[in-house]
C-alpha cells in the first residue's frame, strides 16, 4: 500500500480551440490521490489559450512557435526536467481524464518500474458514448502498417506503443532520451519512435493500463480522422512524411519496400478521383 501522494508533471499542448483546452485542464483539476505540476504549451497561431490564474491552480503556460507537437512538447519537458516529479504525461488537450485515469496511470508505472528500466505506461482512450476507442497501438515494420490494439494481445515483431494522447514516460525513459522527442516529427509517428528509441537503448516495459480511462475527440484538431482515408490533406502530408523519416532511421533495410508500397498508395488514390490526397502522399514521402 502506497502511503504517500505521488508527484507527476503533465504537458497540454494547445492548437486552437480553447474550450477544449479549458475541458482539459479542468479535468485534471478533479484527480484525485495524486499532485499535478501541469505546463501547459500555447502552440496556437494566435496565443488564445485559456488562462489559469483565477482557478487558483499550478498551471504553468508557454508560448512557442508552431513547430510541431514534438517540438512544443520538448519546451514542457525542459521545463519539467529538474521538477521533483516521477514522470512526465504527455496529454493532448482533446483528451480528457475521467475519475482516478491519472493516478491509475501512475500506478501502472510504478508497480513495474525498476533501477535501469525504462517505463512507457498509456492511457485507455474511449469515444464520447464511453465505447473502447483504442488501448495502444503496434506498428509492424516489415509490413509498413500499424494496428490498432483494443486488447492485451499483439502480433510478433511490432514496436508496440501507448497512444500519444495520453503518454506517460518514467524519469529512466526521460534520461534515456535525454528529455526531448525528435522534434523531426511534425505530427505522427512520434510516440512509434520513442518507442523505438528507447527499446534500442535498453530494456523497455509498455503498460496499457485499462482502469486509466480518457475520453478522446479523435481527431478534433489536426483533421487526421478515425481511420487512414478521413485524413485530410495536411494530415496525409505529414503522415508520410513522418512515416519516411522512421524508416530511414530505424528500418532502412525496409525502404525499397516502403517505396513500392507507397506507389500504390498513390496510384489507389489517383483512381480514386483523389488528385489532392495523391499529391499529399508524393510530397509526403518523397519531398524534401
Amino acid at each position: 500500500m502506497v502511503d504517500r501522494i505521488p508527484s507527476l508533471g503533465v504537458i497540454v499542448v494547445h492548437f486552437g480551440q480553447p474550450a477544449l483546452t479549458l475541458r482539459c485542464i479542468q479535468h485534471l483539476q478533479n484527480q484525485r490521490g495524486i499532485d499535478l505540476e501541469v505546463v501547459l504549451v500555447d502552440n496556437s497561431p494566435h496565443g488564445d489559450a485559456p488562462t489559469f490564474q483565477d482557478l487558483g491552480w499550478r498551471v504553468r503556460t508557454l508560448r512557442c512557435s508552431n513547430h510541431g507537437f514534438a517540438h512544443a512538447n520538448n519546451q514542457g519537458l525542459a521545463q519539467l526536467r529538474f521538477a521533483p516529479v516521477e514522470g512526465v504525461l504527455l496529454l493532448n488537450n482533446d483528451a480528457f481524464a475521467l475519475e482516478g485515469a491519472v493516478h491509475a496511470l501512475w500506478w501502472s508505472m510504478n508497480r513495474v518500474q525498476r533501477p535501469g528500466l525504462a517505463v512507457m505506461a498509456g492511457g485507455c482512450l474511449l469515444n464520447e458514448d464511453g465505447t473502447l476507442q483504442t488501448r495502444g497501438g503496434c506498428w509492424l515494420p516489415k509490413r509498413g502498417h500499424g494496428l490498432v490494439l483494443m486488447g492485451d494481445s499483439y502480433p510478433e515483431g511490432g514496436v508496440v506503443y501507448a497512444s500519444g494522447a495520453a503518454l506517460l514516460l518514467n524519469r529512466e525513459a526521460l534520461e534515456r532520451l535525454n528529455w526531448q522527442l525528435d522534434e523531426g516529427y511534425f505530427l505522427y509517428f512520434e510516440e512509434v519512435d520513442t518507442a523505438e528509441r528507447l527499446r534500442q537503448a535498453g530494456p523497455l516495459e509498455v503498460v496499457l493500463e485499462e482502469k486509466s480511462q480518457f475520453i478522446h475527440l479523435q481527431g478534433a484538431l489536426a483533421g487526421s480522422g478515425k481511420r487512414h482515408h478521413d485524413r485530410s490533406v495536411r494530415s496525409e502530408f505529414h503522415f508520410h512524411r513522418s512515416k519516411r523519416r522512421f524508416y530511414t532511421q530505424h528500418y532502412p533495410e525496409y525502404l525499397p519496400k516502403m517505396h513500392f508500397l507507397h506507389v500504390l498508395v498513390v496510384l489507389k488514390r489517383l483512381f480514386q478521383g483523389d488528385i489532392g490526397r495523391a499529391m499529399a502522399v508524393i510530397r509526403g514521402f518523397w519531398g524534401r
